[in-house]
């Protein structure tokens, strides 16, 4: 079976499939869209029940006046996530030198920066960003490692629920403290739209031009699969508008401040793709990406690994 064409999404799912979303449902009866698309379903966002109008003064949603009495400690990078690395370390914060790694346990990565209500409510972005990762995980490994087996393999992500969950590990960063350039905390430097940011944590997808765009790089060995964040700035405005995640094999930088134009900052090319390649020697993966809006205007972006891993 060939590789899949630049040209169209190629989706090789039928209907009577399990859907790839992993909900053990048929493909017809759960992300299979009217439009022949997949699309992926995130759950509410909102707090739920009566509006509590009462805004905890120490919870990044506060502005929202629908905060709980309690803090919950935080993972400012889900849990779930930093579960799946192995020796975990970190870089890039202001307690160490440039270049210095520190292997840190999971239960020390936390802060309180969300009240416990706002903290459940955003619970399904971890959900599903643990999704995310694993199916990026499993296609890197697929397309990376040799094998007589050559025909590609087709993945799914939702698209808009890792822009979210990217915006919410950026908030987390900077109210936190943790987000950091060699002349100190990104939060003492720069300013945060928290009014903007907030609002792209409700219900429905980020509004154009804000959210992902991949970052194209050149073919090259293979990579581990690491996961990497660092804060992106506008100097001139002094704001903290972006982030950059390197994502196990693949790069992204994730807009949210509609101060910055992002032709003059990323590759505009890759914006929402809606299908992440990964060519390895032999074989590639692909991830479709799930997304609620201009569903036939996206590109398809591809990672090139010129060495298998053994």
């Amino acid at each position: 079976m060939p590789r899949p064409s630049n040209a169209s999404l190629d989706i090789r799912w039928r209907h009577s499939d399990p859907c790839p979303c992993g909900s053990l449902r048929l493909y017809c009866d759960c992300c299979l869209a009217s439009d022949g698309l997949p699309r992926c379903k995130l759950a509410s966002l909102n707090p739920p029940g009566a509006h509590s109008g009462y805004a905890h003064p120490q919870c990044y949603m506060g502005g929202t006046e629908n905060c709980g009495q309690t803090l919950s400690r935080e993972h400012y990078i889900s849990r779930a996530i930093l579960d799946l690395l192995e020796g975990k370390s970190l870089s890039g914060v202001p307690w160490l030198a440039p270049g210095e790694n520190q292997q840190l346990e999971t239960a020390s990565l936390t802060s309180r920066i969300l009240c416990e209500r706002h903290n459940n409510a955003l619970s399904p972005l971890d959900s599903a960003a643990l999704r995310t990762f694993t199916q990026m995980q499993a296609a890197f490994a697929y397309a990376t490692q040799r094998s007589l087996h050559k025909h590609p393999r087709f993945f799914l992500i939702d698209g808009d629920a890792f822009e979210k969950w990217s915006v919410k590990t950026a908030l987390g960063l900077y109210h936190a403290r943790i987000a950091a350039e060699p002349r100190g905390r990104i939060k003492d430097l720069y300013r945060l739209d928290a009014d903007a940011a907030r609002s792209l944590l409700a219900d429905g997808p980020l509004p154009a031009p804000l959210g992902i765009y991949a970052h194209m790089e050149k073919p090259g060995p293979v990579k581990n699969g690491r996961i990497a964040f660092a804060p992106l700035v506008s100097e001139p405005l002094a704001r903290f508008c972006a982030m950059s995640a390197h994502l196990v094999g693949a790069s992204f930088h994730i807009l949210f401040d509609r101060s910055i134009t992002p032709e003059d900052h990323f590759d505009t090319g890759g914006y929402r793709p809606w299908a992440i390649d990964y060519v390895g020697v032999q074989r590639t993966a692909r991830i479709i990406v799930s997304w609620t809006e201009n569903r036939l205007r996206h590109k398809i972006v591809s990672y090139h690994f010129t060495k298998a891993s053994t």
